[in-house]
């Protein structure tokens, strides 16, 4: 038996296992947050945040949030919450700044809560398209490589 192909299959594995992982954590949060019920909030304040990786302060890391703050009611209990969509994914300063002007201090907003956890929300029912393509594209990547690895190792066991 050669070695080679398994040792394929354990380095894609251990390079695409983690990469997979949080793609697939990431539809399973998207999806449950657009059944998430909403309700009246106000807006408390807005600002746009930079948003830097502490393990890779490089340039190229560079990102922006935009950073609501905003207060709603459950059943009666008082919310105060700051932040914008459920997975708070950063993106573009041009983005996070059109994200902020939507929003006016001391206006209505609307407030996409979990139901399970009330203090769980977010102004935004999801993260968007292009957070969706990433993880996609993610997913598939990974999927091609492990399908790729798996196959190496069957075609050397076959040998």
């Amino acid at each position: 038996m050669h070695w080679k192909p398994v040792l394929q299959l354990v380095i894609v594995l251990a390079l695409t296992g983690p990469l997979l992982w949080n793609a697939l954590r990431y539809f399973r949060q998207a999806l449950q947050t657009r059944r998430w019920p909403s309700t009246e909030g106000t807006v408390i304040s807005k600002r746009v945040a930079q948003w830097i990786r502490q393990d890779d302060p490089s340039p190229w890391t560079l990102a922006y949030r935009p950073r609501i703050t905003y207060e709603y009611e459950v059943e009666g209990e008082p919310y105060h919450r700051t932040g914008y969509d459920p997975l708070g994914v950063p993106g573009s300063r041009r983005w996070a700044r059109s994200v902020a002007a939507r929003y006016r201090t001391g206006e209505s907003c609307t407030v996409y809560r979990d139901p399970a956890d009330p203090a769980r929300s977010a102004l935004a029912a999801s993260a968007g398209l292009w957070p969706n393509v990433f993880a996609g594209a993610v997913a598939l990547v990974s999927l091609g490589l492990l399908a790729w690895a798996a196959c190496n190792l069957v075609a050397g066991l076959m040998r």
